[in-house]
Order: structure tokens, then C-alpha cells, then sequence
């Protein structure tokens, strides 16, 4: 049959338009394919870089994750991940966390609780159910371009975190995922950090690879570890010292091998600044005191202490952001004995050797009040 040109032009409008919707959307794809899965593992890398230097103070973490689908908690999965570390494991209404480095288990279940809420807050607060493969492609996202990574081809996708303004200098973090059109699976997240200036300040990544999907859910099995010591709840976290109580002494190393003791400053205040390089309101702390034009009172001797960072990586940290006092390291001890649970955390010990003021986090207003 001979067709008329009318008729033709309708067939290829026809085709043109059938191709448009047989057209792939691996967002879509990838969506499908995890959601018609029960049962759900993978490896995965996880990196951060330090802004002060993003080549080399560089942390990473390898874990291995299982998800199994269960209707009946309110996450919608049990799961389990397992690291260097530490193991998370949560199934019938009861979460552990084993702790490798301290050889115990914390076991968690509703009745700790004074409500359900409070349980799950927790669980929340520990899963990596946060950061999975499932919960990034529940977001909404935007397609922005076709890319290639070890030959492979990737659509890209990317949302807005955050776009906003802190002590006049513009916060501005953009997310990305990345979608393998071949295996239609998500197989990398990258958070990227901008510097005012428009140049990144830090990238945070997750590859997910070595996938396992089943349409079934299946059991969530772990073997915790022999000779650790179980406990139920939270592990009791060190009680920070108050103003009014005596400060313990110590005698650590700075970073030229030279020792330092508190006993030394008898007489004179101290503040102790207890940091680690991985936080961000640390460094602007540090980064508040090297602005120009500011200068430490000389009546207070101030010392960095850092509980949990090594002097390798110190070396590198201290190049790029100069600390103007003593550096001590080595310090684990130290920052129990003063109960430091979070970071940064000052201490103004007066002449006398007992607490004057407590200062958990950064706070322009307080480093202040303490310069010429």
C-alpha cells in the first residue's frame, strides 16, 4: 500500500512520539527496582574530606549493609551494618550496637524508654538507613546530566541542601546521586560544600556497589563477637566537669615531643580548648581567632588539647590552619577525665585550679570576650 504524504507524516509523528516514551528514566528505574526488592545488601565506601585540606586528611570508612523488609517497625526494614568499627544491627524491636574497639554491646528496646517516640528518636539518630540507596531515591531530584565514571555511563541527578547565610558568609551544599543506566541502580552520592568564592570546601561521598536484591525478605543473621560485655541501654557517657569543680591536672606532649602539664599554669588561667579535626565549628573557632586584627588577652594561656586525632594528621591540619598556642595530643584520657562528649569544649580553669566557665561549641561572642 502506497501512502499519501498526510499519511506519512502521521506515522512519523506516530514513531517519533512512541520513542519519546519508551525513552529510558533511570531515576524511575532504579526506584522500581529497589522498591520490588524485600531483601537489599551492598558494600559501600564512605569519604570525607576536611576543608583545610582536602587531599589529605581524608577519613574513610568501608561497611557492608542488609535491609530486609519488615512492615511491622516503623523504619520499614531490619538491617544490619557491619564495619571496622562497629556493628549496627536492628530486628524484632531491638537495636545493638557493637562497638569493636570497645569490646561491648549495647542492646536498646522500646521498654528503656518512657515512649515509642524516644525508641525510635535513637534508632534514627543510628541507622544507616539515612544514608541509603533507598532513602536517596525517595527524594526529590533533578536530572542534570549524562556522565561517564570508569567507563561506564551514569545519569546524574541533583537537589539543594542548603542556600542561606551565617555570620554573613553564604552556606551553599548541593547533593548529587548517581545512576548507572546499564544495572539501573544508584551507585554513588557525593555532597559538595561550596566556598564563598564559588571553589568547593568539601566533598562527602558513598559509593554502593556489589549489590544483592531478592524479591524476598529474608533473616537478618549476625554472630556478635565472643568475650565482649553486653549492656542494656546507653553506655553511661562521661559526666562533663561543672563550673566550681576542681580541674584534673594532666601532663601531655605538644607536637615537638615537649612535655606540658597543667601544674605549670598554677597561678594563671587557663582556657583548654578540647578539638578534633573533623569539626566543622572547630575550625571556625580556630579560624575566628586568626582573623586579622584579633589577639588573645595575654592574662589567660590557652591549649589546644585533641583527644582523637593523631600527630601525622595534626601536622598536615596545623600547615593549613595555624593554632596559636600549645598543641597536645594524646589525649583520650585527658578528655574523659574532664567528660568531654562533644566538640569543641573549653574549660577556664582560674588560678586556683578550679573551673571557672564551660563552653560547649563554637560561639563568636564567647571567643570574644576573651581578646584584647
Amino acid at each position: 500500500m502506497k501512502l499519501v504524504p498526510s499519511q506519512l507524516l502521521v506515522l512519523i509523528l506516530i514513531v517519533a512520539i512512541t520513542s519519546c516514551v519508551q525513552e529510558s528514566n533511570p531515576l524511575e528505574e532504579a526506584k522500581a527496582k529497589i522498591s520490588n526488592a524485600k531483601f537489599i545488601g551492598y558494600d559501600e565506601v564512605s569519604m570525607w574530606e576536611n576543608p583545610i585540606d582536602r587531599q589529605s586528611l581524608i577519613d574513610t570508612n568501608y561497611s557492608y549493609n542488609e535491609f530486609s523488609v519488615n512492615d511491622q517497625n516503623f523504619i520499614g526494614y531490619d538491617f544490619m551494618a557491619e564495619s571496622d568499627g562497629s556493628d549496627l544491627i536492628y530486628k524484632n524491636e531491638e537495636y545493638r550496637l557493637i562497638d569493636h574497639r570497645d569490646q561491648i554491646v549495647e542492646i536498646h528496646t522500646p521498654l528503656q524508654f518512657e515512649n515509642t517516640a524516644g525508641f525510635e528518636k535513637m534508632v534514627k539518630a543510628f541507622t544507616p538507613f539515612k544514608w541509603s540507596p533507598m532513602t536517596f531515591l525517595n527524594e526529590d531530584w533533578e536530572f542534570f546530566s549524562d556522565t561517564v565514571i570508569n567507563e561506564s555511563n551514569y545519569a546524574k541527578y541533583f537537589q539543594i541542601e542548603k542556600d542561606t547565610v551565617f555570620e554573613e558568609r553564604r552556606v551553599y551544599v548541593e547533593r548529587y546521586i548517581f545512576i548507572n543506566k546499564e544495572t539501573a541502580l544508584l551507585e554513588r552520592f557525593e555532597r559538595i560544600a561550596y566556598e564563598p568564592d564559588g571553589t568547593i570546601g568539601q566533598l562527602i561521598s558513598r559509593d554502593f556497589y556489589n549489590y544483592q536484591l531478592n524479591p524476598m525478605a529474608k533473616e537478618i543473621s549476625y554472630k556478635e563477637p565472643e568475650y565482649y560485655t553486653s549492656t542494656y541501654g546507653r553506655r553511661k557517657r562521661f559526666k562533663m566537669l561543672e563550673e566550681g569543680e576542681e580541674a584534673p591536672l594532666f601532663k601531655l606532649v605538644d607536637m615537638n615531643g615537649d612535655s606540658l602539664s597543667l601544674s605549670e599554669f598554677k597561678g594563671k588561667k587557663v582556657m583548654l580548648n578540647f578539638s578534633v579535626i573533623n569539626c566543622g565549628f572547630c575550625q571556625m573557632t580556630l579560624e575566628h581567632i586568626n582573623r586579622d586584627n584579633f589577639e588573645l588577652d595575654d592574662e589567660i594561656a590557652w591549649i589546644y588539647i585533641n583527644p582523637e586525632d593523631d600527630k601525622e594528621r595534626l601536622d598536615v591540619y596545623t600547615k593549613k590552619l595555624p593554632i596559636p598556642f600549645p598543641v597536645l595530643i594524646n589525649a583520650k584520657e585527658v578528655g574523659e577525665s574532664y567528660g568531654v562528649n562533644g566538640y569543641p569544649t573549653f574549660f577556664l580553669i582560674n588560678e586556683e585550679g578550679v573551673i571557672e566557665t564551660v563552653q560547649s561549641g563554637y560561639f563568636p561572642g564567647f571567643i570574644d570576650k576573651y581578646k584584647i
